[in-house]
């Protein structure tokens, strides 16, 4: 093998890397995007939960102290 193919087999193997690794870049983050974003609704709908239930305490308590005080 003289140094001209040799050269020219490690630029298409060079290019082959480089396709895959944006491939692999593309598709890790599109995964990791659906997958984020997934638990980050998760945790909004959770916390949207606890934050009513905190409310709702609230006014329990206020018309508790409300009734009290007539």
């Amino acid at each position: 093998m003289d140094g001209g193919r040799a050269i020219r087999r490690l630029n298409d193997s060079s290019d082959e890397f480089v396709r895959v690794m944006c491939s692999g870049a593309i598709i890790g983050g599109i995964i990791g995007g659906v997958g984020g974003g997934m638990v980050g609704l998760y945790i909004y709908w959770k916390m949207q939960r606890i934050n009513t239930e905190i409310i709702r305490q609230i006014e329990e308590l206020t018309a508790e102290d409300g009734q009290g005080q007539e």
